[in-house]
Formats: C-alpha cells, sequence, structure tokens
C-alpha cells in the first residue's frame, strides 16, 4: 500500500506540474499492430518502399518505423540499419557504429550510429521481429542532445508492444518505488519519460494517471 500511495503522489504531480499538457501519447496506429509511448502524438509517412515512419518531438525524434519487408532470421541487424541509414542520408556523409561513449548508456540489442561528424546525428536503434514484419525503433537526437537521447531511449523502446505480443515490462525492478526508478534522470524530460514509462509496467498501471494514459 505504502508503495502505491507513493506512486500515486509522483504520477499526481505529472497534472499539478502540467506534464499532460505536452500530450504524452499511448499511440495505437490505425492498423491497431503496435503500442508505444511518444511524448506526443505522431506524424505518419508512408515510404517510397510501402514501410511506414511514425514520428514525434522536435528537438530529440522518436520514431516507429514499420517495414514492410520480412527480416531474416540469420539477418545481421547492425548491417540493415546502416544500409537504411545510408540509403536516407548518402554515402558521402561519415557513418560509424558507436560502441562507447562517454555521454550514452549502451543497452543489449541496442545500435548506435554517428552521422556525421562529432557534432552531428546519433541514432540510437531497436529492432523488434513479428511474424510477417518487423520494426525498427530510433531515437535520434544532435550531438549536443546524446545523454537525454540516451536514457529515454530505454524507456521508448520498452513501451513498444506488437499486437499479441507480452509487454516487455512485468513489474518493477527489485519492487523499486518511482523515485527510485528515476532517480538518476538529470532533466525534467527524460524524468517524466521514466515516469510515464512506468505506466506500462504492472505496479502502477491501474493508477488513475496511467488509466488516463493508457485509456483502460
Amino acid at each position: 500500500m505504502k508503495k502505491y500511495l507513493q506512486g500515486l503522489c509522483f504520477l499526481a504531480g505529472w497534472l499539478c506540474a502540467g506534464v499532460f499538457a505536452q500530450n504524452w501519447t499511448a499511440y495505437t496506429p490505425p492498423e491497431r499492430d503496435f503500442q508505444v509511448l511518444f511524448p506526443e502524438t505522431p506524424t505518419y509517412l508512408t515510404k517510397a518502399d510501402g514501410s511506414v515512419e511514425y514520428m514525434a518531438g522536435e528537438e530529440i525524434n522518436y520514431i516507429v518505423y514499420r517495414h514492410k519487408t520480412r527480416l531474416a532470421p540469420n539477418a545481421d541487424v547492425a548491417q540493415v540499419i546502416r544500409q537504411r541509414l545510408v540509403n536516407v542520408y548518402g554515402d558521402d556523409r561519415p557513418l560509424a557504429q558507436i560502441h562507447s561513449d562517454d555521454r550514452m548508456r549502451f543497452f543489449p540489442d541496442q545500435y548506435v550510429f554517428r552521422i556525421g561528424g562529432s557534432g552531428g546525428i546519433y541514432t540510437i536503434h531497436k529492432v523488434f521481429a513479428s511474424g510477417d514484419r518487423f520494426y525498427e525503433l530510433v531515437v535520434r537526437s544532435r550531438g549536443g542532445g546524446r545523454a537525454t537521447a540516451s536514457m529515454t531511449a530505454s524507456d521508448f523502446f520498452a513501451t513498444f508492444k506488437p499486437t499479441g505480443f507480452a509487454s516487455t515490462l512485468t513489474a518493477s525492478p527489485l519492487n523499486l518505488t518511482l523515485d527510485q526508478l528515476c532517480k538518476d534522470r538529470t532533466d525534467s524530460f527524460s524524468r517524466a519519460f521514466c515516469e510515464f514509462r512506468a505506466c506500462f509496467d504492472s505496479t502502477f498501471e491501474k493508477l488513475p494517471a496511467c488509466v488516463r494514459l493508457l485509456g483502460r
């Protein structure tokens, strides 16, 4: 009960602080094949190859690509991502896969690329294969925003749920409170992203603010 009340206080605080004014959205597209947390309602665009891009955010972009093709079981995911980036940005711009950086976290099954020089674009990727389709989630930022992009990428990726698949979140690690889960967030935006992510956690999903966000 104590943990529930602590969570309720934090979630109620979002409303008092006007965080919902940013239009945080547990978004499901018209095809209803996935749900994911965006900081605002995304725009979407059909690409020339038939894939669809859903994108939200201004300084940092949060993107879901629904690829038209199937991802081969033995695919080199990093190479698949690299080829798409070359197709988008052209092969005349420096493109490097990043494995370590003093302002970014690195997680298993995430792929980070730098496009251009050290002050260029950083993109963080995670791929989900789902039957006859696959999804590529991307967090894209300019070099100066890579710390916030890195922190929120883990939240964005964790809230993605293709239809018919179990949520990637179950319960709070080690029975943590919201304050403990998000204690290392250094700015209000990444803190809010972390707290809204908690709504996809079975521990907090029934709280009133989470019911509002998830429409349950």
